[in-house]
């Protein structure tokens, strides 16, 4: 576990519902909750009445230095691998002494994990693979009562936008990870977890969301 002995997760909604007493702390469905806002989560990270530190025994890059502008770049890592489990039970704080911003975690609803691999090549062959990670959505919302959640780029963009030293920091951070870079990490993975056309694909998700993503810099200059 990334939660230290004798230290609690105090999971979003549980944060959430300290700020607005009508916030919907326990649902049968995390994904469909739009009182889910970015907005309410930057507050909470932010705004809080209690400080919150960075990430313990955790050392940010150059420039980042407080818990939302590190929560800026859990944005764009959700962007990148196209995340679409950022529900309100999948960030938060952990307390002890001191409350600190829970490290970035639950990332397994990504890189097309859903497909089966027949799915994945066809995708592949007929030059696709765009067009699935476009319809890419995060569990936080623009406002309260929208039908659908943002999209992942959207809502790092947004983040971004609020917090444009801390995204373009981020973005900096993305533009010095190469294709060989990630390769390296799945060539990590034992063959009898991964096959190699589901690493052919993650690896296209990445390079197409990297490029998506680094246009984003120019918005925020």
């Amino acid at each position: 576990s990334f939660v230290p002995e004798n230290n609690t997760l105090i999971p979003g909604n549980q944060i959430l519902v300290k700020i607005d007493k009508s916030y919907p702390e326990f649902s049968p469905n995390n994904y469909r909750i739009s009182e889910h806002t970015l907005d309410i989560v930057v507050e909470a990270i932010a705004y809080n009445s209690i400080n919150i530190n960075l990430s313990l025994n955790w050392k940010p890059p150059e420039g980042i230095e407080t818990a939302i502008e590190t929560f800026v770049g859990y944005l764009l890592l959700d962007a990148w691998i196209g995340n679409t489990d950022r529900h309100h039970e999948n960030w938060g704080f952990i307390m002890n002494n001191s409350v600190s911003l829970a490290p970035t975690f639950d990332h397994a609803s990504s890189l097309g994990r859903e497909l089966l691999d027949p799915e994945k090549q066809k995708k592949i062959n007929n030059q696709i693979v765009k067009n699935y990670i476009a319809k890419s959505r995060s569990a936080m919302y623009d406002k309260i009562g929208d039908k659908k959640a943002m999209l992942t780029l959207d809502v790092f963009e947004k983040a971004a936008q609020k917090y444009p030293k801390a995204g373009l920091i981020w973005l900096q951070n993305l533009a010095n990870i190469s294709p060989e870079d990630t390769l390296s990490l799945f060539d990590r993975i034992p063959k009898n977890y991964i096959s190699e056309i589901s690493i052919e694909f993650a690896q296209k998700i990445l390079t197409i969301n990297q490029n998506r993503l680094l246009q984003i810099r120019e918005k925020l200059r």
